[in-house]
């Protein structure tokens, strides 16, 4: 067996090498403005669901919940088709805005 599928402290050095900090920061760029867009949306929606009266709320909220069931599965390829039209692939956009 080589030296390289065993574990070793010098493993950790070589992480520092592999741009770990612009990793750690893009991660924290979206999980940040993704939890900010998921409370506020969810926040008005819940808001508006439970305390406005309006017509079609009913069927609203049944689409809503119709698609909270979708697995995710089925909207991945038609996702992908409609952000590389849009060209905002390899950005985060398309992590970010679906919040």
């Amino acid at each position: 067996m080589d030296s390289e599928s065993h574990p070793h402290l010098e493993f950790f050095g070589r992480a520092k090498d592999a741009a770990v900090r612009e990793v750690f920061i893009n991660t924290f760029i979206i999980v940040i403005l993704t939890m900010a867009g998921v409370v506020i949306t969810c926040s008005i929606s819940a808001y508006s669901f439970a305390r406005m009266k309006w017509r079609d709320r009913d069927l609203m909220f049944a689409l809503l919940l119709s698609s909270m069931m979708l697995p995710y599965a089925v909207t991945l390829i038609p996702s992908f088709i409609g952000w590389s039209k849009s060209g905002l692939t390899n950005t985060f956009v398309p992590l970010i805005a679906p919040a």
